[in-house]
């Protein structure tokens, strides 16, 4: 199978903006934003929101171990 330009231009501009997203939504949950923004380039969206969702809220108050 053989993809035609419009197929990769297509793919990325549906794929970078949902990494951006999950980059924005990791860092409202204080996390690392640009981690989950490469972790989500790499894999998968979808995966970068899930394991965020799943990881929740960093609370900055408490010490990290």
């Amino acid at each position: 199978m053989e993809f035609s330009l419009l197929s990769w231009i297509f793919l990325l501009l549906s794929w970078s903006p949902l990494c951006i997203a999950v980059g924005l939504f990791a860092n409202r949950y204080n996390r690392n934003g640009w981690g989950w923004f490469i972790f989500s380039i790499f894999l998968s969206p979808l995966l970068g929101w899930i394991f965020v969702l799943a990881l929740g809220r960093r609370d900055l108050d408490s010490p990290q171990a």
